[in-house]
C-alpha cells in the first residue's frame, strides 16, 4: 500500500511483477481522498486491509501516520519499521499509541533502536535489521585506493544542502586546511534549501577557487573517483548511507560521532570519527540554521539522548590530516572500509534479515534474531 500518488519507475517492473496487488492510500482511483475529515482515509484503508487480509503488515517508518495502518489491520499483525521517524517531532500521540499497539519493531541501526527505547520507552521486542548499499551503487569490483600523490587532497560532501547535514562545517574545515598550508579542494555534490547559503559562505571565506559546487550528481560512483576521501559532518544521522557508498568505492570516511554514523565508519579502522562539541549557538555563528533541528539525537558515547551538536571545524580538519598522515593507515583504511561495506552492509543480508523477522512474526509472533 503505497503513500504516494505513483510508483517510481525505478521501481515499477519490479514490484508489479511480484505484488498480488498494489493500493494507494491516499486515492481511490483517480481521485485523491481529502485528509479531512480523517474517518474518509481511515475507512480507505480499512476497506484495502479487510480485502487483502495481510498475514503480516510491514509499517515503513512515519509513525504517527502509521496509526491509521494499525487500526485498520490490528497491532497485532503489525511491526514498525524505523528508519528515522523516531527523531522527528509532532503526532507524539499518535506515535505512542502506534508503539503501544505494534507486535514487534524492526530498526535499521543501533541508534535507531535505541531511539525507540529511550525517547519513546518503547519496551515491545526490536530486531537490528542493519541498512543496507543500495544495489545500483555497488560497483562490479572494488579497488582499494593508493595514497593519493597529488599535490591537492580533494574532499568530497555529499548530502542535501540542508542544515542537518553540516555542510556549512566543512565548507569551514576546508578554510582552516588551507590555513594551515594544506592544498585541499572541496566537492560538494547535492542540492537543497541551503544551497544559498552555502555559496555566501564560500565566497565569504574567500574559497571559491577551492569549492565545487557539482549540484545534483547523477552518477555517484564517478564522483567518489574524483575524491580522496569524504567528510560527513551531520548533525543527525540514523543510518548514513553515504558513508556506506564511499567506503564500497575506497574513500575513507571523516563523520560526526552521532546516531548510526560511529556503526558504519569504524574509528580508525576504515576512517575516523570526530565527537561533536559545539553548540547550537556556535554552529549558528558559523552559518548554520537551527531552526529546522531535531530536539534530540543519540550519543553513542554515552548511550543517552541529547539536543544537537556540532563538530568544531578545526577538529575535522585534524582528523582530515590525519587519514594523509601516511600511505600505509590511508591504503589500509580504504581497503577496510570495502571489505566493511560489502559484508556487513550487504543488500542481500540485509532482506534475509528483513524477510527472516517478517516470517517468524508470522510463525510464532516473535521477532528472532
Amino acid at each position: 500500500m503505497a503513500c504516494s500518488k505513483r510508483i517510481h519507475p525505478h521501481l515499477a517492473r519490479e514490484i508489479e511483477a511480484d505484488a498480488e496487488g498494489i493500493d494507494f492510500e491516499k486515492r481511490l482511483g483517480p481521485w485523491k481522498i481529502p485528509s479531512r475529515p480523517a474517518f474518509l482515509r481511515a475507512a480507505h484503508q480499512r476497506r484495502i486491509a479487510a480485502r487483502h487480509r495481510p498475514d503480516v503488515a510491514l509499517l515503513w517508518n512515519r509513525m504517527g501516520e502509521n496509526w491509521r495502518a494499525v487500526r485498520a489491520v490490528g497491532g497485532a499483525r503489525c511491526i514498525y519499521w524505523d528508519r528515522g521517524s523516531s527523531w522527528l517531532p509532532g503526532e507524539e500521540g499518535a506515535k505512542r499509541r502506534l508503539l503501544d499497539s505494534v507486535g514487534g519493531a524492526l530498526a535499521n541501526s543501533n541508534a535507531s533502536r535505541r531511539m525507540l527505547e529511550l525517547r519513546w520507552g518503547y519496551t515491545g521486542e526490536i530486531r537490528l535489521c542493519r541498512n543496507a548499499l543500495r544495489p545500483n551503487m555497488v560497483p562490479a569490483e572494488s579497488m582499494p585506493r593508493h595514497f593519493p600523490d597529488a599535490d591537492v587532497l580533494h574532499i568530497g560532501v555529499a548530502a542535501r544542502l540542508e542544515s542537518i547535514k553540516g555542510v556549512v562545517l566543512a565548507v569551514h574545515a576546508l578554510h582552516a586546511l588551507n590555513a594551515r598550508g594544506v592544498a585541499a579542494h572541496l566537492h560538494i555534490a547535492g542540492t537543497g534549501a541551503e544551497e544559498a547559503t552555502v555559496a555566501e559562505l564560500i565566497e565569504t571565506l574567500g574559497l571559491g577557487d577551492r569549492v565545487t559546487l557539482h549540484g545534483l550528481v547523477r552518477n555517484m560512483s564517478a564522483f567518489y573517483a574524483t575524491v580522496d576521501c569524504l567528510l560527513h559532518l551531520a548533525l543527525r544521522e540514523p543510518f548514513g548511507a553515504v558513508a556506506v557508498e564511499a567506503m564500497v568505492h575506497g574513500c575513507p570516511v571523516v563523520a560526526s560521532n552521532v546516531d548510526g554514523l560511529p556503526e558504519i565508519v569504524v574509528h580508525g579502522e576504515c576512517g575516523r570519527v570526530v565527537q561533536p562539541e559545539l553548540g547550537l549557538s556556535e554552529y549558528r555563528a558559523l552559518g548554520g540554521r537551527i531552526q529546522d533541528l531535531p530536539e534530540y539525537v543519540y550519543d553513542p558515547g554515552t548511550d543517552s539522548i541529547r539536543e544537537p551538536r556540532a563538530v568544531a571545524p578545526e577538529a575535522a580538519a585534524d582528523a582530515v590530516q590525519a587519514l594523509f598522515r601516511d600511505a600505509a593507515t590511508y591504503e589500509r583504511m580504504s581497503a577496510s572500509g570495502i571489505r566493511r561495506a560489502r559484508e556487513v552492509f550487504s543488500y542481500e543480508g540485509h532482506a534475509a534479515c528483513v524477510m527472516d523477522a517478517v516470517t517468524r512474526f508470522h510463525r510464532t509472533g516473535r521477532l528472532g534474531g
